[in-house]
């Protein structure tokens, strides 16, 4: 089994429809960890497979930003504004007198609605739209439980039902998130009963010259790492084999939101009150939230 440390990435979205689509392929397929078939010409393919399957979720993670000025802008601007899932904002010359309209949405609104020919405004996104923000989260499950409950932010998950982690595409072995609380290095463990000793990347050790609390944490999770290939072998399925696995378990989470939602977030998870290891990663990412002028404070 192998250890590892939380960490997150910011997504930025790639500009025009291609960036779209590409940023719908990249959450999508963290589901059942396929990245490696991302190619330059995969992503529409990609969303295209997702419609018909009605997979429809996973377009929430393109973001759509449009701009109009013609005729039809009032009309189109009034239709956002009663979508739930979308931002409106008016420019007007005087008060009362609006000249053009600024929205942001996201691609499963246009697909489901049967706007897509609202592409035709799609356009970057300027100091009037209300910018969206993709990060994937690296992190146990039990912190993913905890992020999941933002409800207004747009997800993406590996799966355990699907994800088979007897293959070698996840080196024959399960993926745990070392604790905040334990001073672990990452890399390879391996208990070795019969012996009396820990194999670590920072050497073999006896069980003796363990802490017991950190020995008994690490034989737990290796446990259950022998019994779910044990339960694969005897041809049980990922989804029922995943009955074993423990909290720690490594998993990936795209949260897509605007940066109103990503500061109800922060309020939340960086509060002294928060899990430690929510906060471990929801302060850096505030900071970097902040190094990126995307906030403020």
């Amino acid at each position: 089994m192998r250890l590892i440390k939380p960490s997150f990435e910011i997504l930025e979205q790639e500009p025009g429809i291609q960036g779209i689509y590409k940023q719908i392929e990249r959450a999508g397929r963290t589901c059942y960890k396929s990245e490696d078939r991302i190619t330059e010409d995969s992503a529409e393919k990609f969303v295209n497979m997702i419609k018909d399957r009605q997979h429809t979720a996973m377009l929430e993670h393109g973001t759509v930003y449009l701009s109009c000025s013609d005729a039809e802008f009032i009309y189109l601007g009034l239709r956002y504004e009663c979508n739930n899932y979308s931002n409106v904002v008016w420019e007007e010359f005087a008060p009362g007198h609006r000249t053009k309209v600024y929205i942001t949405t996201n691609y499963r609104v246009l697909y489901e609605n049967n706007w897509l020919d609202d592409l035709k405004y799609l356009c970057e996104p300027t100091e009037y739209h209300e910018k969206r923000i993709t990060v994937k989260f690296i992190c146990d499950r039990g912190v993913s439980h905890e992020f999941v409950r933002h409800r207004v932010f747009s997800f993406a998950q590996e799966s355990t039902r699907y994800c088979n982690y007897s293959k070698d595409k996840f080196g024959n072995s399960i993926s745990y998130i070392i604790p905040l609380w334990l001073d672990l290095e990452e890399g390879n463990y391996l208990v070795l009963e019969d012996n009396g000793v820990l194999d670590t990347p920072m050497g073999i050790f006896p069980f003796t010259k363990v802490d017991q609390s950190t020995l008994f944490f690490i034989a737990g999770l290796s446990e259950a790492e022998v019994r779910y290939f044990e339960l694969l072998h005897s041809e049980w399925t990922p989804q029922q084999a995943r009955s074993v696995l423990p909290n720690s378990l490594k998993t990936e989470l795209v949260m897509t939101g605007t940066l109103e939602q990503w500061k109800g977030f922060f309020k939340l998870r960086c509060d002294t009150a928060a899990h430690p290891q929510a906060r471990e990663l929801a302060i850096p990412l505030k900071e970097e939230f902040k190094k990126l002028h995307y906030i403020n404070d």
